[in-house]
């Protein structure tokens, strides 16, 4: 059985990786910044995420 887990607690080996999901919300919102783009929506699951993007075409128009 293929176990990977992203953002919880695994109960088998007590390993704890709920401090990812800060880690990811973080660097999703850095990515923001630094490209012509919008979070619409997003959730971070147990082993993998979701992001619905928006992109801004009015700020990419206005870069060189």
């Amino acid at each position: 059985m293929l176990r990977a887990f992203l953002c919880v607690r695994d109960a088998e080996s007590g390993k704890d990786y709920e401090h990812r999901h800060e880690w990811i919300e973080s660097h999703m919102h850095k990515l923001v910044e630094a490209f012509a783009l919008d979070i619409a929506a997003y959730a971070v699951i147990s082993n993998h995420y979701h992001t619905m993007l928006y992109i801004d075409t009015e700020c990419d128009d206005k870069w060189s």
